[in-house]
């Protein structure tokens, strides 16, 4: 089965990527990726131009975005629907109008249709993973499982050599609760060589000079996009998290955009 990227950040997401739409599609195009996922940090604004690339390019899009919820953490979501899309669009205009986390009640009133991701190594899973919590883990997993019945994908990543430990330990966690995980590690730039202008942009979100540290900064690792080669030489020890990110991609279908994949 084909590995798909689900994790994925652009240009909208501002001065938190270095991806521009085009490239980013044509970079998974060129892979042989079938489908495609944009994630922008809190903001569905290039679903329009990322829709029209992949109708260009030959390959179907998904739409999601990574949304900040109550602990002010982050939570991937994916459009599975129109409903989930309409859902996304309602979680994310609240959230933006009162600057403040999304409460859980909100995502759970409003979780239909959507798919939802841990979000790697800055979500609530990958942070108790990275403390050795394993049964706080577990215990929030079964929390989000609960909320999105069917729907919650535990993120396995690799940004860092230690990251193969956090790998291990949230797969205890996905084999406690019999759980699916899904490799989508967080893309922030195309190249490993692009590395540079993503920090650049990131110390001017966060008005930091550059090499000066800040919680919204990512550490030091790689953030490139993964191309299938690299996934499968990474996570080949875990197939069923290659295969789900296909599984996933297949589950999600947006009618609402047909018209405009045709402009």
């Amino acid at each position: 089965m084909p590995y798909i990227a689900l994790h994925n950040h652009s240009c909208y997401s501002m001065l938190d990527s270095g991806c521009r739409v085009e490239e980013l599609v044509a970079t998974a195009a060129a892979d042989g990726m079938p489908a495609l996922a944009l994630t922008d940090h809190c903001i569905i604004s290039g679903a329009v131009e990322f829709v029209q690339r992949c109708a260009e390019a030959g390959i179907r899009p998904i739409i999601g975005s990574e949304l900040i919820v109550e602990g002010d953490l982050p939570l991937v979501l994916l459009c599975e629907s129109d409903e989930g899309y309409r859902h996304l669009s309602e979680l994310l205009t609240r959230g933006t109008h009162e600057y403040r986390p999304v409460p859980w009640r909100r995502v759970q009133r409003l979780s239909g249709g959507l798919i939802a991701l841990s979000a790697g190594r800055d979500g609530e899973l990958g942070r108790l993973a990275a403390g050795g919590d394993v049964e706080n883990a577990v215990r929030r997993a079964r929390f989000f499982a609960q909320i999105f019945p069917g729907r919650f994908y535990i993120e396995l990543f690799h940004h860092q050599p230690a990251d193969r430990v956090l790998a291990i330990r949230l797969r205890k966690v996905a084999e406690e609760l019999g759980l699916p995980m899904v490799a989508a590690p967080n893309t922030h730039y195309l190249a490993p060589g692009d590395r540079r202008l993503y920090e650049v942009l990131s110390s001017i979100g966060t008005l930091t000079l550059l090499g000066e540290e800040h919680p919204a900064k990512k550490e030091a690792g790689e953030y490139h996009f993964r191309t299938s080669a690299e996934m499968r030489r990474l996570f080949g020890d875990i197939p069923e998290a290659l295969e789900n990110t296909a599984r996933v991609a297949a589950r999600c279908h947006l009618s609402i955009f047909e018209e405009v994949a045709r402009l």
